[in-house]
């Protein structure tokens, strides 16, 4: 597998459309429309392309619809969003927005989550995907230093690097 410097943007990009390819958007059910919060992640994500929402990316306005779309979206449509989230996050260095720790600490880490809550949602990629997750909490690791991050690597990604 590729090693991906997720330093630069265009290779990240470039590896997470060749593994994650463009589908159509999942079908977002208009149950969580209504409440302000959720109101804002159906808007925000019904029928968009993750690609398409990657290269329209303000994190200024777009930071917080993704911090509740960890919380409001269901796992099987978060699951085709996760190479959004992986994106997004490379542009939150300097302002630390809450949905890039919201994102990893609820679905990449296990520590956090019921043992086979979280392998059922993580089995569901395929290994070519599996390899860019696991380094991008390498990256987060190492290069941003997030102890959880580093502790999940620990207890499940470095297997996959």
């Amino acid at each position: 597998m590729k090693k991906i410097n997720f330093l630069n943007e265009i290779d990240v990009y470039d590896e997470l459309m060749e593994k994650f390819p463009a589908q159509p958007s999942p079908f977002l059910s208009t149950d969580i429309r209504g409440l302000d919060d959720p109101e804002c992640v159906y808007v925000f994500f019904q029928n968009k392309q993750w690609i398409e929402m990657a290269n329209d990316l303000e994190l200024k306005n777009d930071s917080y619809a993704l911090e509740l779309g960890v919380l409001f979206l269901p796992e099987e449509v978060f699951r085709y969003y996760t190479p959004l989230y992986i994106y997004a996050s490379l542009f939150n260095k300097n302002d630390l927005w809450v949905f890039e720790s919201d994102f990893i600490q609820q679905y990449l880490c296990p520590e956090y989550r019921d043992h086979d809550d979280f392998l059922n949602f993580i089995l569901n990629f395929s290994d070519a995907q599996l390899s860019i997750i696991a380094q991008f909490m390498s990256y987060e690791s190492e290069i941003l230093g997030f102890s959880y991050a580093s502790k999940a690597c620990i207890d499940f990604w470095n297997d996959f690097l």
